[in-house]
């Protein structure tokens, strides 16, 4: 449950940072975000946390507006899949093949506990799904050609 909660407090931390106007302070928060993403999304726990990050950090920039922003994020993730330590193919797998199919729902009206998925569904879902699309398939090009599934875990 800890996992589950510090990727949640983490991604409700930035966007209460750059809601108030601090941007510098959300950026930091948005390094934490994707550092833990690939420390601890690298660990089969249940909690998905390389998922669920990667939600939190495209909504992140969703809501930021900059494509800069968006285009670095792209280039993180590229450099940590690179780093030896890195969630190995079956995760990464799992998590991208989650991503499109959550990416393919958006439009879904489904009850939201969770200020991530909340943030997600009152985002501009015509900015979220592509990039969502682009994060997947940056860490798993392989599973890019795959049918997307109408349930996501």
């Amino acid at each position: 449950m800890k996992n589950y909660q510090l990727t949640e407090t983490l991604f409700e931390t930035a966007l209460d940072a750059q809601l108030r106007g601090s941007s510098e302070f959300c950026a930091e928060v948005r390094k934490l975000q994707l550092e833990w993403a690939f420390k601890a999304g690298k660990y089969e726990n249940g909690w998905h946390v390389l998922e669920r990050s990667l939600y939190a950090l495209a909504t992140l920039v969703v809501v930021i507006g900059d494509s800069n922003v968006c285009d670095e994020l792209r280039q993180d993730i590229t450099r940590q899949l690179k780093k030896p330590d890195a969630p190995d193919r079956e995760i990464r797998d799992r998590a991208a093949r989650n991503i499109r199919s959550r990416a393919a729902t958006l439009y879904r009206a489904e009850p939201r506990h969770l200020r991530i998925d909340t943030a997600m569904s009152s985002t501009d879902h015509q900015r979220l799904r592509p990039l969502l699309g682009d994060l997947a398939n940056i860490i798993s090009p392989e599973t890019g050609r795959e049918p997307v599934q109408a349930e996501f875990v």
